[in-house]
């Protein structure tokens, strides 16, 4: 149901707008042309000075797995099943992968997450592996592998799950492999998504486009073809976030209508990862500080705690919640990094991320006053250095 009214209130608002809406499959076909084409297999062609490339990104299919695209499913099919998925594995390490696996394993469902190497890739890697043992101990299963092929051993109907046996390889402490197998009810395939440009003919006016079929382009405009313009997921290099897509849209439309010279700033995005516990991060990774200004040049604050709800209920994951600020030494400590995992960490990351964008240091953190007893106080009051080889801190209350 929110899909759909999703889906509804952006017919309404072209509408709102006296934008002309046609549902059509459109394709370049010429220069300043594309052809479009309705389900009744109806075409017109249409001219216009500028085009907006803004098909987004589809879940991609391993190539070569046998029943990979008959017997699975993907996290677009999962919010429609008509039935409950049952004993359920997802495949892949990316956010999708890791919030279907949270929510489904709070549903009740036994759940398991295979993955190839590291959760996560291109998030800080610290915070990942706090997420997977925050996971597992919620109950999530974890297996270290690819999925060779997929069985079918009954088939779903209308009202229930089909079941299905999954193969993989796994490499002993020799370096031996031996070939495993476990049935399931339901597996999602979460192993990234591709842009949805193959079949639009973006060859025709010279639309140069990434290995994932990305349109490479500046501020928003396509690098060899000046009158098409991308943003969303499908625009290379921009964040793949459905926030960042609609702040790129007004933005263009205000810069190439509007008189604006307004750009859309896509650094330092904060962004939130809705694993069982909230992972949740503005700017650089530890990875890509260290990478970007040297290690010696790059000191990490950090601290552990729990929530004063979870004091009560005895939650495990008080366990978990950890925070810690990425600051650079030869720039008054100027914050780089901000990272936290905690329930409710996305309404916490949305408001610190303006302190990023000013250029906060870690002196400003020190003297903004905190609001007792919450999670968000704990930058306030951070003065543990973060040293390689440490042993693990303890959580203290709020």
């Amino acid at each position: 149901l929110h899909f759909n009214s999703l889906s509804i209130n952006g017919f309404h608002s072209t509408a709102q707008f006296q934008v002309t809406y046609i549902n059509s499959y459109g394709v370049f076909t010429g220069p300043f042309e594309i052809t479009a084409t309705n389900k009744k297999g109806v075409s017109e062609k249409i001219t216009a000075d500028r085009f907006l490339i803004a098909t987004g990104l589809r879940p991609r299919y391993p190539e070569n797995t046998p029943g990979v695209r008959e017997y699975t499913i993907t996290s677009d099919d999962l919010f429609s099943l008509p039935y409950p998925p049952g004993k359920t594995l997802c495949v892949g390490a990316s956010y999708v992968s890791l919030e279907c696996a949270g929510f489904l394993k709070g549903l009740g469902f036994d759940v398991t997450v295979m993955v190839r190497s590291i959760l996560l890739r291109g998030f800080d890697q610290d915070m990942a592996e706090r997420i997977r043992r925050q996971m597992t101990e919620y109950g999530v299963k974890f297996v270290g592998a690819v999925p060779s092929k997929f069985e079918e051993l009954e088939p779903k109907t209308k009202t229930k799950a089909g079941r299905v046996k999954v193969y993989w390889q796994e490499t002993q402490e020799d370096g031996t492999k031996v070939e495993r197998s476990e049935e399931f009810d339901t597996v999602v395939m979460a192993i990234g998504r591709d842009a949805v440009t193959k079949d639009i003919g973006l060859n025709v006016p010279g639309v140069e486009t990434s290995r994932t079929g990305k349109v490479k382009g500046r501020r928003e405009q396509s690098l060899t073809c000046p009158y098409v313009y991308a943003v969303g997921d499908v625009l290379d290099g921009a964040p793949e976030l459905t926030p960042v897509a609609i702040q790129a849209g007004k933005v263009l439309m205000k810069r190439l209508y509007g008189g604006a010279d307004d750009l859309t700033e896509y650094d330092d995005v904060p962004t939130t990862v809705f694993t069982p516990l909230e992972y949740g991060c503005c700017g650089l990774s530890e990875e890509n500080a260290y990478n970007h200004y040297g290690k010696e040049n790059v000191i990490v604050y950090h601290g552990v705690f729990f929530p004063l709800e979870y004091t009560v209920a005895e939650r495990a994951e008080k366990e978990h919640c950890y925070c810690k600020l990425i600051c650079l030494k030869n720039e008054k400590e100027r914050v780089v990094g901000f990272h936290i995992l905690s329930p409710n960490a996305g309404e916490i990351v949305q408001g610190f991320a303006i302190s990023l964008k000013l250029g906060g240091t870690k002196a400003d953190f020190d003297r903004l006053i905190g609001i007792h007893p919450t999670v968000a106080e704990n930058f306030t009051t951070l003065y543990l250095v973060k040293k390689e080889g440490e042993e693990e801190l303890k959580a203290t209350g709020c």
